[in-house]
């Protein structure tokens, strides 16, 4: 159990460290979360639209959720570029 807990020390003390010297990591971790949230939110929405039997605004749904996915994931690299040039 304590080593458990020293390694996950060990670990969070690296991912900090980490985290502030590299230029790419905190962009791309924090588009990945909101990647995941916005799939979690689309698929509580097909759940819904089942429960629902309605398919109104699904095809809507499949459009905004990929269309939010590639911004995301362009802000994301520019973030990191953005970064990277002011690190110098």
């Amino acid at each position: 159990m304590l080593g458990r807990v020293i390694a996950w020390s060990a670990f969070a003390v690296w991912l900090r460290s980490f985290w502030r010297t590299s230029t790419w990591f905190g962009p791309v971790v924090v588009a990945a979360l909101t990647i995941v949230l916005i799939s979690f939110a689309h698929s509580e929405y097909l759940d819904f639209a089942a429960a629902a039997q309605t398919n109104q605004h699904v095809m809507l749904s499949f459009v905004f959720k990929w269309g939010l996915i590639a911004v995301v994931s362009i802000v994301a690299f520019f973030r990191s570029f953005a970064k990277k040039k002011s690190k110098g």
